[in-house]
């Protein structure tokens, strides 16, 4: 690739980022729900890196320590699907309200701060890059391997309090850096 074609490239990925980076402002100046701005947000992420195939966002649960997943933006042969996982409201005090959560919410809430990569984030605050899954003792397994190799996960911070995560998966190794 020449210099002149990795410039055009590189102008074409930072007018995208730029793209994303506008809709997402626009989704936040409107008035909608949480579930509304997170799958907004998993879904341009996808749309920025191509090569990634899930976006996640999971939700710090201070009190229990634990992440939950509230958004998930996924590529299948194309088409992309986003889903919301499960609704989460703002206490008076501005804090997640995880108190209605069902029973199998909260037992499939695996993770834990500390524990997985995600865990790992939130209580480091500092994005990590898993760039082979497959063995990485950092990675707690919760389905299938058989797409998932590369993930970078960084924190959703507000000044120094941690909200949560934004993990990004790939479907080959060494694919973030």
């Amino acid at each position: 690739m020449t210099d002149q074609e990795r410039a055009s490239q590189d102008h074409r990925r930072a007018l995208q980022e730029s793209e994303a980076i506008a809709n997402i402002s626009r989704v936040l100046n409107q008035d909608l729900e949480l579930e509304v701005i997170f799958g907004h947000v998993v879904r341009e992420v996808i749309g920025i890196i191509k090569q990634a195939y899930r976006a996640v966002i999971h939700l710090y649960d201070e009190k229990n320590q634990r992440l939950h997943a509230v958004a998930l933006s996924e590529k299948f042969n194309g088409e992309t699907e986003t889903k919301t996982l499960i609704h989460v409201r703002v206490s008076p005090n501005n804090e997640f309200d995880f108190g209605g959560l069902e029973e199998d919410d909260l037992r499939f809430a695996h993770l834990r701060a500390g524990h997985g990569v995600a865990g790992l984030v939130i209580d480091s605050g500092s994005s990590m890059i898993v760039e082979n899954a497959h063995g990485d003792k950092r990675f707690i397994q919760t389905g299938s391997l058989e797409r998932l190799y590369s993930i970078v996960v960084t924190p959703i911070v507000s000044g120094e309090r941690r909200l949560g995560t934004l993990s990004v998966l790939g479907d080959r190794p060494k694919l973030f850096t």
